[in-house]
């Protein structure tokens, strides 16, 4: 009988020990998740912040285009190495001596 005890002392023991080790893994595969989580929503955010910051740039280019668009049918010169020199729209919106230059 008390062997029997012995043995069943030792194999509580060892199941304890067990579970013990069991349990560490768990909360170390608990802390890596929670570490991929919380990168996974760093990552999103720099990825909202950087769709932002194309949508800007996108409204951007859009304005400029736009502004180009008017001003190239008024015959507004283009300033290149500070000197203007090339004419630009249409016959129609611009002064006849213009055209006979």
């Amino acid at each position: 009988m008390l062997l029997e005890n012995n043995q069943i002392n030792k194999d509580k023991n060892n199941l304890q020990l067990k579970i013990t080790s069991q349990n560490k893994i768990i909360k170390e595969f608990q802390n890596q998740i929670q570490n991929n989580n919380n990168e996974i929503q760093k990552k999103s955010n720099e990825n909202n912040q950087n769709k932002e910051k194309i949508k800007q740039q996108i409204n951007e280019t859009k304005e400029v285009k736009e502004n180009l668009k008017k001003k190239k049918n008024y015959g507004i010169m283009i300033n290149r190495n500070t000197i203007l020199h090339d004419q630009c729209g249409t016959p129609v919106y611009m002064a006849p001596e213009i055209i006979k230059n």
